[in-house]
């Protein structure tokens, strides 16, 4: 994580790009936007996408960083067996999840007392500082549910969302194709139209409805089809 920002800020998005969203309202302004979303065709809203990230991503590239990061840490988690012992047994890990949990719940409490915990590498050593506390954060709040499936209403918690939570990649990709047909000009062609709530409602009942589907897929298999493939692509071995 450390790593990736200076990469990412400097090498990946060049320096001096401070008004990225202003330059990318100026290629695209928000009616063009509009324009694409409801008449154009996939390839320029793939494309404007792509820009879109590329561009705003830079004002907020610590989660593209920490998104990487904690894929890494999830594959050497999983692959060590650490993940599994931490959700079986969180108590065991009780040292070093509190000297963890320390730094982060200050670092949390900072955030929302007002301190801007967003890092850059333009601020220096603040830059490690903050990129620090990010991560802590992240560990914290994992140690902590892992406590929290033990107790009883947890286990009631981990019952309800585990399937869901077992086909993330799935729910995740079958959300934006659901959310593709109902916006995109090619389905209903909503995009613009709905105004709040209404778009909160479309996500909450999409969300139900795909951790329905998990709960009945995994009746009959232990994975997701996405995850299935997911895993054979790394792991190169799948479960049944």
């Amino acid at each position: 994580f450390l790593v990736l920002g200076p990469l990412w800020d400097i090498k990946l998005m060049g320096p001096g790009m401070p008004g990225a969203r202003e330059a990318f309202e100026q290629i695209y302004p928000p009616e063009r936007v509009t324009a694409i979303y409801q008449e154009g065709g996939l390839g320029e809203s793939i494309k404007l996408r792509w820009f879109r990230y590329g561009m705003i991503y830079y004002n907020n590239g610590e989660w593209m960083r920490m998104g990487l990061t904690m894929v890494l840490l999830g594959y050497a988690a999983g692959r060590s067996g650490v993940g599994e012992r931490l959700f079986r047994q969180p108590l065991e890990f009780r040292i070093a999840g509190t000297l963890v949990a320390l730094p982060g719940c200050i670092f949390m409490l900072a955030g929302l007392g007002g301190f801007p915990t967003y890092a850059t590498i333009h601020d220096g050593p603040f830059y490690f500082l903050v990129s620090s506390g990010l991560i802590l954060s992240t560990l914290t709040l994992i140690w902590l549910f892992a406590l929290i499936c033990k107790t009883q209403s947890g286990e009631f918690v981990v019952k309800v969302f585990s399937p869901v939570g077992r086909q993330s990649l799935t729910t995740y990709v079958g959300g934006a194709a659901v959310f593709a047909v109902i916006f995109q000009h090619y389905g209903l062609s909503l995009y613009g139209k709905l105004h709040y709530p209404i778009p909160t409602y479309v996500a909450m009942v999409t969300y139900a409805a795909l951790a329905l589907f998990a709960h009945f897929w995994q009746h009959r298999y232990q994975q997701g089809p996405l995850e299935w493939l997911w895993r054979r692509l790394t792991y190169d071995r799948t479960d049944t």
